[in-house]
Protein backbone atom coordinates (compact mmCIF):
# COMPACT_ATOMS: atom_id res chain seq x y z
CA UNK A 1 0.00 0.00 0.00
CA UNK A 2 2.86 2.66 1.17
CA UNK A 3 4.38 1.65 -2.26
CA UNK A 4 1.43 2.08 -4.30
CA UNK A 5 0.89 5.75 -2.56
CA UNK A 6 4.31 6.52 -3.55
CA UNK A 7 4.02 5.27 -7.14
CA UNK A 8 0.71 8.09 -7.45
CA UNK A 9 2.94 10.67 -5.99
CA UNK A 10 5.57 10.02 -8.35
CA UNK A 11 2.98 9.33 -11.56
CA UNK A 12 0.69 13.08 -10.33
CA UNK A 13 3.90 14.87 -10.09
CA UNK A 14 5.34 14.04 -13.31
CA UNK A 15 2.19 15.31 -14.70
CA UNK A 16 2.82 18.49 -13.28
CA UNK A 17 5.98 19.40 -15.07
CA UNK A 18 4.34 18.97 -18.65
CA UNK A 19 3.83 22.78 -19.46
CA UNK A 20 5.29 25.01 -22.37
CA UNK A 21 8.94 24.33 -22.35
CA UNK A 22 8.90 26.57 -24.88
CA UNK A 23 12.37 28.68 -25.36
CA UNK A 24 13.13 32.16 -25.59
CA UNK A 25 14.10 34.11 -28.01
CA UNK A 26 18.09 34.67 -28.35
CA UNK A 27 19.50 38.09 -27.79
CA UNK A 28 23.42 38.09 -28.38
CA UNK A 29 25.65 40.25 -28.12
CA UNK A 30 29.67 40.90 -27.90
CA UNK A 31 31.55 43.21 -27.17
CA UNK A 32 35.95 43.73 -27.59
CA UNK A 33 38.08 45.87 -25.25
CA UNK A 34 41.59 46.33 -23.94
CA UNK A 35 42.91 45.35 -20.51
CA UNK A 36 46.63 47.10 -19.90
CA UNK A 37 49.53 45.63 -18.48
CA UNK A 38 49.73 49.39 -16.07
CA UNK A 39 46.41 48.14 -14.60
CA UNK A 40 46.35 48.94 -10.94
CA UNK A 41 45.70 45.80 -9.04
CA UNK A 42 44.27 48.15 -6.41
CA UNK A 43 41.79 49.42 -8.10
CA UNK A 44 38.71 48.30 -9.89
CA UNK A 45 38.33 48.31 -13.61
CA UNK A 46 35.23 49.69 -15.23
CA UNK A 47 34.24 49.49 -18.55
CA UNK A 48 30.99 50.78 -19.88
CA UNK A 49 29.72 50.67 -23.29
CA UNK A 50 26.61 51.61 -25.09
CA UNK A 51 25.55 49.14 -27.46
CA UNK A 52 22.31 48.67 -29.91
CA UNK A 53 19.76 46.34 -28.66
CA UNK A 54 18.23 45.58 -32.02
CA UNK A 55 15.60 44.78 -30.22
CA UNK A 56 12.92 45.08 -33.37
CA UNK A 57 15.33 42.52 -35.39
CA UNK A 58 16.16 39.88 -32.16
CA UNK A 59 12.19 40.09 -31.42
CA UNK A 60 10.19 40.21 -34.56
CA UNK A 61 6.93 41.07 -32.72
CA UNK A 62 5.82 44.01 -30.03
CA UNK A 63 7.53 44.21 -27.49
CA UNK A 64 4.69 44.39 -24.79
CA UNK A 65 4.27 40.62 -25.57
CA UNK A 66 7.81 39.94 -23.95
CA UNK A 67 7.65 38.95 -20.28
CA UNK A 68 11.23 39.44 -18.94
CA UNK A 69 14.64 39.28 -20.73
CA UNK A 70 17.88 37.72 -18.28
CA UNK A 71 21.32 36.44 -19.19
CA UNK A 72 21.54 32.88 -20.16
CA UNK A 73 24.88 32.75 -21.52
CA UNK A 74 28.20 34.58 -20.72
CA UNK A 75 31.68 34.23 -21.46
CA UNK A 76 35.14 36.32 -21.28
CA UNK A 77 38.02 35.68 -23.58
CA UNK A 78 41.26 36.52 -25.53
CA UNK A 79 42.59 35.40 -28.40
CA UNK A 80 46.24 36.41 -27.74
CA UNK A 81 46.93 33.44 -25.53
CA UNK A 82 47.09 35.03 -21.93
CA UNK A 83 46.03 33.41 -18.79
CA UNK A 84 43.48 35.13 -17.16
CA UNK A 85 45.13 34.45 -13.34
CA UNK A 86 45.45 38.23 -12.84
CA UNK A 87 41.70 38.41 -12.09
CA UNK A 88 39.99 37.88 -8.82
CA UNK A 89 36.34 39.02 -10.02
CA UNK A 90 34.55 39.89 -13.25
CA UNK A 91 30.80 41.72 -13.00
CA UNK A 92 28.49 42.37 -16.13
CA UNK A 93 25.56 45.13 -15.05
CA UNK A 94 22.98 46.15 -17.86
CA UNK A 95 22.34 50.10 -16.96
CA UNK A 96 23.64 50.33 -13.87
CA UNK A 97 25.63 48.18 -11.38
CA UNK A 98 22.03 47.78 -9.66
CA UNK A 99 21.15 45.04 -12.54
CA UNK A 100 24.25 42.89 -12.33
CA UNK A 101 23.37 39.52 -15.01
CA UNK A 102 26.48 37.77 -14.56
CA UNK A 103 29.45 37.33 -12.48
CA UNK A 104 32.47 34.89 -11.89
CA UNK A 105 34.50 35.31 -8.70
CA UNK A 106 37.12 33.77 -6.77
CA UNK A 107 38.74 33.18 -10.11
CA UNK A 108 41.96 30.02 -9.51
CA UNK A 109 45.21 30.17 -10.44
CA UNK A 110 45.57 28.36 -14.14
CA UNK A 111 42.32 29.32 -15.70
CA UNK A 112 43.22 29.47 -19.07
CA UNK A 113 42.03 32.26 -21.55
CA UNK A 114 38.53 31.63 -21.39
CA UNK A 115 36.29 32.60 -18.15
CA UNK A 116 32.14 31.11 -18.33
CA UNK A 117 30.43 33.58 -16.35
CA UNK A 118 27.55 32.63 -14.10
CA UNK A 119 24.25 34.15 -15.31
CA UNK A 120 21.69 35.83 -12.76
CA UNK A 121 17.76 36.03 -13.24
CA UNK A 122 17.84 39.56 -12.89
CA UNK A 123 15.37 40.58 -15.69
CA UNK A 124 16.50 43.60 -17.86
CA UNK A 125 13.83 44.07 -19.96
CA UNK A 126 13.17 47.82 -19.42
CA UNK A 127 16.45 48.82 -20.83
CA UNK A 128 16.63 45.71 -23.80
CA UNK A 129 13.44 47.07 -25.83
CA UNK A 130 14.70 49.86 -25.78
CA UNK A 131 17.07 51.37 -29.22
CA UNK A 132 20.47 50.97 -26.90
CA UNK A 133 21.73 49.77 -24.09
CA UNK A 134 24.24 50.40 -21.03
CA UNK A 135 27.05 47.33 -20.51
CA UNK A 136 29.15 48.26 -17.47
CA UNK A 137 32.14 45.62 -17.44
CA UNK A 138 33.49 45.14 -13.63
CA UNK A 139 36.87 43.81 -13.51
CA UNK A 140 38.88 42.95 -10.17
CA UNK A 141 42.53 42.21 -9.78
CA UNK A 142 44.63 39.83 -8.07
CA UNK A 143 47.98 42.00 -9.31
CA UNK A 144 48.46 43.72 -12.27
CA UNK A 145 49.11 41.50 -15.99
CA UNK A 146 52.25 41.18 -16.88
CA UNK A 147 51.21 42.39 -20.80
CA UNK A 148 48.38 44.28 -22.26
CA UNK A 149 45.94 42.38 -23.33
CA UNK A 150 44.11 44.22 -26.81
CA UNK A 151 41.72 41.30 -27.83
CA UNK A 152 39.30 40.46 -24.82
CA UNK A 153 36.07 39.59 -26.21
CA UNK A 154 32.84 39.52 -23.40
CA UNK A 155 30.10 37.46 -25.36
CA UNK A 156 26.79 37.67 -23.63
CA UNK A 157 23.38 35.93 -24.94
CA UNK A 158 20.08 36.90 -23.32
CA UNK A 159 16.71 35.16 -24.07
CA UNK A 160 13.55 36.74 -24.02
CA UNK A 161 10.63 35.08 -23.18
CA UNK A 162 6.78 35.45 -24.04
Amino acid sequence: MKHLCYLILLVGMSFLSCGDDERGIEMIYTNDFFISAAQNPFETLFIETTLATQADFFLGMDKEEIKNIHLTYGRLSNVEGVNYDFIQEVSISVDSEIYEVGYRNDIRDNQGTTLELISNLTDVKPFMVEDDFRLIVRIRFKYAPFFNIEQNRLELRFEAFK
